[in-house]
C-alpha cells in the first residue's frame, strides 16, 4: 500500500544477491555516473539559455546568426540569471556545510527530522482532500471558457464528426478524441473530463511519490510543487492540449509495481492519447528495471514494451504511415539547439523549475549514491523529458510547445518531494525503497 516502505534488500535490490540482483546494476557504480553525466549535461545545456536568452538565437536559415547585428548581445543576461546564480550558490553552499558534521546543525537537524518522520495516513488523506478540493474549486470556472489556442478550431471540427467508425490506421490521438467526445455527451462540455484528468494527475503524482519514497509527506510536497506550476495551471482545463497522455504514462510507472499487466497496458494507451509518449519507452524501461520487483516481472514488463515498440516500428516501415501531423525530415542542427532553448522560453513563468533544476539533479545523484532507490530513475525522467524536446525539433517539423513540459514538471515535483524527505544526515544511508 502507498506509504509502506519495502524491506531493505528485498526483491531485486542490490542486497538480494544472486541472479535476482543482475537487473538492479543500473543504479550503482559506473552506470550511475554515466546517468548523472547525461542528466547533468542536458541540464547544464538547458540552463544556458536561462542565463543568456540569446545564446541559441537562430536565423531563418537555421544557422547561428550574429545576434549583435540586430542589437542583441549573445551573452546578455536574462531576467532569471541573478536568481539562478544566487539560488545555486546558496543551495550548494548549504549542502557543503551540511556534509561537514556540526557545521550547520539547524539545517542538518531539519533534514534529519524530515527523513525520520512522516505524517499519519489520516492527516495525509485530509491534506490531499483539502489541496485537491481547493484546486478544483479555484479552477472550475475555467470550464465555462472556450479554448483560445490556435489548434482548437480544427480540433473542434474533428470532435464534432469523430466516432469509432472514423478510426483509421494511424497514430492519431483517437483515445483523446474518444474521451473528449464522451465528456460532451455526458456533461455537455468538452472540458470536464480533461479537467478530471488533471485532477487525477495531481493525485497520481502524490501516489507515485509515496510509492517510491514510502513517505506521505513526499507526496504532499510533490502535489504542492506541481500545483504552483504555471504551465500545469495553463493547460489543466484545456481541450486542445489535454493531460490524458501524462496521466497514462505516469500511471504506467505507478501500476507496474502493483499489477504488471496494467503498467505496460497504460503505456500503450498513452501512445494513442499522444504519440510522443512512444519516445518515453527507454525511460519507462529504466524505471521498471530499477523497481523492487521480481526479476521475471521486470523482464516481462521490459519485454512487453520492447515488443510493442518493435511492432510499431515494423508496421510503420511496412505501411509507410506516420504520426498524424508529424513529418520526418533530415537532422537540423539549428532546430536541435533551439529545442534546448525552449526550456527557458516555455517555462519562463515557472521560476521554481528554472532556478532549481541543477540542484535537484545533483541532489538526486547524491541521494542515489546514498542508496535511495529511484532517485536515479527520477533523474533520468527529468533529463529525458528535457532531451526529448531538441530531438523532436531537430528530427521532425514539430515545434516546441509549453504543454509538452507538463511531464517534466511532474517528475521535478516528485524529485523535490523525494529530496525534502529522504536526504539523511552525513554518514548515514537511506534504505532502498520500491
Amino acid at each position: 500500500a502507498p506509504g509502506a516502505a519495502a524491506q531493505p534488500g528485498g526483491g531485486d535490490g542490490p542486497g538480494a544477491g544472486g541472479a535476482g540482483s543482475r537487473l538492479a546494476f543500473l543504479g550503482s557504480g559506473p552506470s550511475l555516473w554515466a546517468v548523472f553525466a547525461f542528466s547533468m549535461s542536458v541540464s547544464l545545456i538547458s540552463t544556458v539559455p536561462v542565463l543568456f536568452p540569446a545564446s541559441f538565437a537562430l536565423s531563418e536559415g537555421n544557422v547561428f546568426m550574429e545576434v549583435g547585428e540586430v542589437g542583441v548581445e549573445r551573452f546578455e543576461t536574462g531576467v532569471w540569471t541573478a536568481a539562478v546564480i544566487a539560488a545555486n550558490a546558496v543551495v550548494f553552499g548549504l549542502a557543503f556545510l551540511h556534509t561537514r558534521k556540526g557545521r550547520l546543525p539547524l539545517i542538518s537537524g531539519l533534514l534529519q527530522a524530515l527523513a525520520s518522520s512522516d505524517v499519519s495516513r489520516r492527516t495525509s488523506l485530509v491534506a490531499v482532500a483539502v489541496i485537491i478540493g481547493f484546486y478544483a474549486a479555484a479552477s472550475a470556472n475555467e470550464l465555462a471558457t472556450e479554448d483560445v489556442w490556435g489548434d482548437w478550431p480544427n480540433l473542434k471540427k474533428t470532435l464534432e464528426v469523430w466516432s469509432p467508425d472514423t478510426v483509421d490506421f494511424n497514430f492519431a490521438p483517437h483515445l483523446k478524441y474518444a474521451i473528449t467526445t464522451a465528456s460532451m455527451a455526458a456533461f455537455g462540455n468538452y472540458a470536464v473530463l480533461p479537467f478530471v484528468a488533471s485532477i487525477i494527475l495531481v493525485f497520481l503524482t502524490y501516489l507515485t511519490a509515496v510509492q517510491i519514497t514510502g513517505k506521505r509527506s513526499a507526496g504532499l510536497i510533490a502535489m504542492i510543487v506541481l500545483l504552483q506550476s504555471r504551465v500545469f495551471l495553463t493547460y489543466d482545463t484545456s481541450i486542445t492540449y489535454t493531460n490524458f497522455w501524462c496521466v497514462l504514462f505516469l500511471g504506467s510507472l505507478y501500476l507496474a509495481a502493483r499489477s504488471w499487466p496494467f503498467g505496460p497496458a497504460a503505456f500503450v494507451l498513452s501512445i494513442f492519447s499522444k504519440a510522443l509518449t512512444a519516445s518515453f519507452a527507454p525511460m519507462a524501461v529504466y524505471y521498471y528495471l530499477r523497481a523492487d520487483l521480481p526479476r521475471a516481472r521486470k523482464a516481462m514488463i521490459a519485454g512487453a514494451i520492447a515488443a510493442v515498440m518493435a511492432a510499431g516500428i515494423a508496421v510503420t516501415a511496412e505501411t509507410g504511415f506516420s504520426v498524424a501531423g508529424v513529418k520526418q525530415e533530415g537532422f537540423s542542427e539549428g532546430e536541435f539547439w533551439m529545442g534546448f532553448a525552449s526550456f527557458a522560453n516555455q517555462l519562463r513563468l515557472d521560476g521554481l523549475v528554472l532556478v532549481f533544476l541543477i540542484p535537484v539533479i545533483v541532489g538526486l545523484f547524491a541521494a542515489a549514491r546514498r542508496g535511495v532507490r529511484h532517485a536515479d530513475s527520477i533523474m533520468v525522467l527529468i533529463s529525458g523529458m528535457l532531451f526529448g524536446v531538441p530531438m523532436l525539433t531537430g528530427f521532425t517539423d514539430q515545434t516546441s510547445q509549453p504543454y509538452r513540459f507538463v511531464p517534466l514538471v511532474v517528475f521535478f515535483a516528485i524529485g523535490v518531494g523525494m529530496l525534502a524527505t529522504m536526504m539523511p544526515a552525513p554518514g548515514r544511508r537511506t534504505p532502498k525503497l520500491a
